[in-house]
């Protein structure tokens, strides 16, 4: 639900600003904070905060961590995950907050969501606004709720898996973006599955996203091989060994994708054809969240404007694997897995009985 302002200001760390609404959305699961002095506040898993200066979801927090605040800050001294209620908790967001995007709420620095788009969005802002209605909570989560499961794989059917890749120092998120494809001609993508993790490393992250692929009915992979994601392909190719990695080329340095100023406005503008064509659909709550920001900043350039894209570029190179012209070598038909499901991972197939951390021990 929204509901217009244009009577109202907020008070951003720029002063009082203008604002378009408020964003009224129904969770059934929340992150309950408590500070030193004796206040508190519940927020969504995927709220913003700010640690001098630098932003932080709120399922990143931890005891002992001080949020930025108008009186300097507050400490953290209790954090309740609160996973499930029996009635649904309503959680307000004010929307295009002006002069920077941040606002204090209960005096803490916080960064408003920016659902309903604007002329410069790559996604048409209709579209965006249709989409605040359509996502979901996760089936279920795992790998330290970095994993978001929506769907799990269905036997004969086909995945891609798009991949984007950061250093893991907090700042970037790595992704992946699980699509179950629904038909080739014409082409319809279903979300399945996302992860999405700024504290994991390039090996690590290898691990994830070939036990997801194998995972997965043995979904192909596209991974973006600039900078950070050559480690990634050199893993996944060399030392892993999944088969599943589709090449743009024969040759070592064609591993994975390589994002040009050809290959990304590409890939962009097709991810933007699928969405709005309805051919493409989307259930994940931070990927939508992420579409909001993503901006035509012209010359063939798209990116955030003041939010993260990680798993927006996840998706794009996701759906690029249906552009290239080794398309009509891969048999998207086939459903054969390689090993079994618990010889793969065992995060979902005895998710009742055990827990996996992010190095694939098992908890009981």
């Amino acid at each position: 639900m929204f509901k217009s302002n244009s009577k109202y200001e907020i008070l951003t760390d720029n002063g009082f600003s203008d604002f378009d609404g408020i964003q009224i959305v129904e969770r059934d699961r929340y992150i309950h904070l408590y500070f030193n002095d004796q206040s508190d506040i519940r927020v969504s898993f995927d709220h913003v905060f700010f640690i001098n200066g630098n932003d932080i979801s709120a399922l990143s927090l931890k005891i002992g961590d001080k949020l930025d605040h108008i009186n300097g800050y507050l400490k953290i001294v209790n954090i309740k995950k609160i996973y499930y209620i029996n009635k649904k908790v309503k959680l307000y967001d004010p929307i295009n907050v002006k002069n920077g995007y941040r606002y204090y709420s209960n005096g803490i620095l916080s960064h408003n969501c920016d659902f309903l788009g604007s002329s410069s969005t790559v996604i048409d802002s209709d579209v965006l606004e249709s989409l605040q209605s359509v996502y979901k909570e996760p089936l279920l989560y795992d790998l330290s709720d970095k994993l978001r499961v929506y769907e799990k794989p269905i036997p004969g059917a086909v995945y891609v898996i798009g991949n984007d890749v950061a250093k893991g120092t907090g700042r970037h998120y790595s992704t992946c973006q699980v699509l179950k494809v629904l038909s080739t001609n014409p082409l319809k993508l279903e979300q399945v599955c996302v992860y999405q993790n700024n504290f994991i490393d390039v090996y690590k992250f290898s691990s994830v996203i070939s036990k997801l692929s194998y995972y997965y009915n043995n979904a192909y992979l596209m991974v973006e091989n600039n900078s950070d994601g050559a480690a990634v392909v050199t893993q996944l190719w060399w030392e892993l060994e999944n088969e599943n990695l589709i090449n743009s080329g024969g040759k070592a340095k064609d591993l994975g994708i390589r994002a040009t100023k050809n290959t990304k406005p590409k890939a962009v503008l097709f991810m933007k054809k699928l969405i709005e064509d309805r051919k493409l659909s989307l259930v994940d709550h931070n990927t939508i969240m992420e579409l909001n920001d993503f901006v035509d900043k012209g010359n063939s350039r798209y990116g955030a404007n003041n939010y993260d894209d990680d798993l927006v570029s996840a998706l794009y190179w996701a759906v690029y694997i249906f552009l290239m012209d080794i398309l009509d070598d891969i048999d998207f038909m086939k459903n054969e897995k390689k090993e079994s499901e618990d010889d793969v991972w065992g995060i979902l197939s005895d998710i009742d009985e055990y827990h996996v951390d992010e190095n694939f021990n098992v908890i009981l």
